[in-house]
């Protein structure tokens, strides 16, 4: 949207496109502002009034007023807050119910590609490798084929490699935001091993994990030329911590500062990506560690409330940011002291941890006692 373009030029579409009267313009503008949850006072306020999630109905309202059979949604919902993009989503499939709209949508994030498309294709170095059906498909027969997706392909080397089944207890919500209506939980899920594991196996300890210097190794980092990490190595012993802390059955989110494809790229090329039931990320919510809302949106996305935070722990290895925002908001903090490129004590009690591992399989030990603590208590208490 242009700065001196408000929302009173969709009415435009409609002069181009039906040369109605006025009158029945002006009605057709409010039914569609109102169909996309905007309301009429909105019409002639300019863009830097509107949040992003406004911006982006208004920009829906624009494709509508048309009267359109098809649109195009090219990352639709990539640059919204975690907590607006289900609504967005939401919005999206309602209308597409209601006037049984065809979208073409593009994503990076399979999650949501996979929860609002009836048929996916999967393309990699502009060529599509996988076709199938996303949630809502309901094809029989040969073309039935559900897509792996995340669970089964990752990029390495220019490649595409076959990527672990995703482990018993991962629940991962769409693109690490809020749950998508028709996003059922699973009852039981298929573990590494084959076997079933069913919700009570869940343990009652939740781990927040940072990425850079707490799984990925900062100094092995390779950048593309827009500063995006492209790869990376794991420090010895993390992804062994994150596989075992998965299969025990411990429910793990990423809160970590930085571009969300850097992330994705490192989490993928080391697969670890699908270990992660959220996945929260700074440049989503335009804040760092240790804002409250980096941690409050990991709990919204997990549906834990200010009751949960004696279950969360925050690991990561920056004092200021990890163990700060832990700390500020109730959470047990965790601080891994392995690397030297941050410090690795501090004068301000703010910053001190609550527990301190000297490498990242020391966690695994830990989580086990802090979540047996919580099991008994939460035995005395029943």
């Amino acid at each position: 949207m242009k700065e001196k373009f408000n929302l009173t030029q969709v009415r435009h579409g409609v002069y181009c496109n039906f040369k109605l009267p006025k009158s029945e313009v002006e009605r057709n503008v409010s039914a569609i502002a109102e169909k996309t949850g905007l309301t009429v006072s909105y019409l002639k306020r300019y863009p830097y009034a509107f949040s992003g999630g406004l911006r982006q109905r208004i920009a829906i309202a624009r494709a509508l007023i048309t009267q359109p059979r098809l649109i195009v949604c090219d990352e639709a919902v990539s640059a919204l807050d975690v907590s607006i993009q289900a609504q967005i989503i939401n919005l999206l499939k309602d209308l597409q119910e209601q006037y049984k709209i065809t979208y073409i949508f593009i994503s990076h994030d399979l999650s949501i590609v996979e929860n609002i498309s009836d048929r996916v294709a999967v393309m990699h170095l502009g060529k599509v490798v996988e076709m199938g059906l996303g949630r809502g498909g309901t094809e029989s027969g040969e073309s039935a084929k559900r897509l792996p997706l995340s669970s089964s392909l990752r990029i390495q080397d220019g490649k595409m490699h076959e990527r672990s089944a995703r482990i018993a207890g991962n629940r991962r919500q769409p693109y690490g935001g809020l749950p998508l209506r028709g996003t059922n939980d699973i009852e039981g899920s298929k573990g590494m091993n084959g076997e079933q594991t069913k919700n009570n196996e869940v343990k009652e300890l939740i781990i927040f994990l940072d990425c850079g210097d707490t799984i990925i190794d900062e100094g092995t980092e390779v950048r593309d030329e827009h500063g995006t990490v492209i790869e990376g190595k794991v420090i010895p012993g993390a992804d062994e911590m994150v596989r075992l802390l998965a299969e025990r059955g411990y429910r793990l989110a990423i809160v970590a500062d930085g571009l969300a494809q850097s992330f994705k790229n490192l989490l993928s090329v080391n697969g670890l990506y699908d270990y992660f039931e959220v996945l929260i990320y700074s440049e989503q919510l335009k804040v760092e560690k240790p804002s409250p809302r980096m941690f409050r949106a990991a709990m919204g996305a997990m549906e834990l409330g200010e009751q949960d935070k004696e279950r969360i722990i925050m690991v990561g290895n920056n004092l200021s940011r990890d163990v700060r925002g832990a700390n500020q908001e109730g959470i047990t903090s965790v601080h891994l002291n392995w690397t030297s490129r941050y410090p690795k004590t501090s004068l301000d009690p703010a910053e001190r941890p609550d527990y301190i591992i000297e490498e990242p399989l020391a966690l695994v030990e830990l989580a086990e006692r802090l979540n047996e603590q919580l099991t008994s208590n939460k035995r005395i208490k029943a």
